[in-house]
């Protein structure tokens, strides 16, 4: 839907899968890696150099754990124009201890795995849901166990590297409300130094859930009115190029 809502603006789109998604994940057997910046800069390369594009005015959208993979991509690759974090994500491993029983990252991490990955699979057989939320992230990420799926999301942080994004960046927020990734898209944005803006949505426009998924005309909506606000005017619209990431 992204990109039907940038192509009504006037805006040419792309989107694309890397390693841990589509074909790249069930054809190619490529797993999720946190240098997603390696994944970007070839795909920049080809993008830029397709008819119609001005490679100077490239928009790199980053939704739902592509909150972590876009940013992360614009702190080593400063060719996009401007950036969509929706929402913003800093640490992952931070926001998994925040989430899970209190002990459970440090003992995944401190070789008591065993017992981690027992506990998890007696909760699996009574919560289905809760079995497919993990299983399929780890498949995903190539791991077998939650124990070293639990580790490595350690390894994706952008502590220390979010102040190196220079494009203007809009990070959006549901106050916390996002029952999967939220809570941090705010330290996201005060971590970057640049150009940027904090979008908030919330529940009362039905726009509090992950990905503002209850009202995403609302999310198309404020993000582009902000993102031409933030760039100036979006310059020579048919030359733009909105990049999509999830």
């Amino acid at each position: 839907m992204l990109i039907r809502a940038a192509l009504e603006r006037g805006l040419n789109a792309v989107t694309f899968d890397g390693p841990g998604q589509g074909q790249c994940l069930r054809r190619q057997r490529l797993y999720f890696r946190p240098d997603w910046e390696m994944v970007v800069k070839p795909a920049l390369d080809y993008i830029a150099n397709l008819p119609g594009v001005d490679r100077k005015n490239m928009i790199l959208v980053g939704r739902s754990f592509a909150g972590y993979l876009a940013p992360r991509a614009a702190a080593f690759d400063h060719r996009s124009a401007a950036l969509i974090a929706d929402p913003g994500l800093l640490d992952l491993g931070q926001s998994f201890e925040e989430r899970l029983p209190l002990g459970t990252l440090d003992a995944a991490d401190h070789g008591q795995g065993r017992s981690v990955d027992e506990q998890f699979e007696a909760r699996f057989t009574q919560d289905p849901m809760l079995a497919f939320f993990f299983r399929s992230r780890m498949a995903a990420h190539g791991v077998s166990t939650v124990s070293a799926y639990i580790r490595e999301m350690t390894r994706y942080s952008l502590r220390g590297l979010a102040g190196k994004i220079e494009c203007p960046t809009l990070v959006t927020t549901a106050g916390g409300q996002d029952p999967m990734l939220g809570g941090q898209s705010k330290e996201l944005y005060d971590s970057i130094k640049g150009p940027k803006d904090l979008i908030e949505f919330s529940a009362e426009e039905g726009a509090g859930d992950h990905c503002e998924g209850g009202a995403p005309s609302r999310f198309y909506h404020k993000v582009f009115d902000r993102l031409e606000e933030l760039m100036g005017t979006i310059r020579a619209h048919s030359e733009n190029v909105v990049i999509r990431m999830r």
